[in-house]
């Protein structure tokens, strides 16, 4: 994306218990990753958002 990157954090993302009627399960845990970028610049697939 040609952005200076500062930091990255990383969490997991527990999974979550759902239900829609009868049925139950839980949702899939993932990984989010959290990047900081120099000041000024952006990434422009997020710069929309």
């Amino acid at each position: 994306f040609q952005v200076k990157v500062l930091s990255v954090n990383t969490r997991n993302v527990l999974p979550q218990f759902k239900r829609k009627g009868k049925f139950e399960g839980y949702t899939s845990g993932y990984k989010k990753a959290i990047c900081k970028v120099a000041p000024g610049q952006k990434i422009e697939i997020l710069a929309n958002e």
